[in-house]
């Protein structure tokens, strides 16, 4: 057996039991695991039939997600990123989503809803046991018909191309408004000036004397 094999071997023994000492959990704090930290079991991961998703909380491991959808380690560990020949399955991102259907896809999303990879298009090789669906919990499987740990960590070496760029949806320039015109104006008619009506000479001379006389 290879020296690498032998390493993930042991990394899921350890992922069977409560882990002891200090670990890394999702959101970056060290912490001992004998006192705070307690690896959950497939038991404690509540997926119904029919549910396709399955979102990582404090305490998951890969072991245990994969007892309850039939997926090998190897396999969750590439569509979550994780190296596990450096210890990474000890850094599981709290708030991942694991997603798969029926026609066999597996990916898994960031807390904020963000495809890690392009995932992986499963086959029975990614299976811990090729006759179950993806989906299935196998933990009974694997406790009563002795399944080996190469067959829940998986023996193929999977790759898988990174997330693809999200397209921004293009944005429908403005049509500017055009401008209303405004009615033209009727300019005013000026008004004409009264010509005043004219006085007669005689008669007002005679006026005046008038008044002289009057006096």
């Amino acid at each position: 057996m290879k020296k690498k094999d032998l390493k993930f071997k042991n990394n899921v023994r350890i992922l069977a039991l409560i882990v002891l000492g200090v670990i890394t959990i999702g959101t970056g704090t060290t912490v001992l695991a004998s006192t705070t930290w307690k690896a959950n079991t497939p038991e404690s991961i509540k997926i119904v039939e029919g549910q396709n998703s399955s979102t990582m909380v404090e305490g998951d491991t890969l072991w245990a997600i994969g007892m309850k959808i039939n997926v090998n380690i190897k396999t969750l560990a590439v569509v979550n990123n994780i190296n596990l020949s450096n210890g990474e399955e000890y850094h599981l991102k709290i708030g991942t989503v694991i997603r798969w259907d029926r026609v066999g896809n597996l990916t898994a999303e960031t807390s904020e809803g963000k495809q890690i990879n392009e995932g992986v298009e499963l086959k029975d090789s990614n299976k811990i046991i090729s006759t179950k669906p993806i989906g299935a919990d196998v933990t009974s499987d694997v406790q009563s018909k002795g399944i080996s740990d190469e067959q829940i960590i998986g023996d193929e070496d999977i790759t898988v191309n990174p997330a693809k760029p999200e397209t921004p949806t293009p944005v429908e320039p403005e049509v500017p408004v055009k401008p209303e015109t405004p009615a033209p104006v009727e300019p005013e008619v000026p008004v004409k000036p009264e010509t005043p009506a004219p006085v007669n000479q005689k008669f007002q001379q005679n006026q005046k004397i008038r008044l002289i006389l009057t006096k």
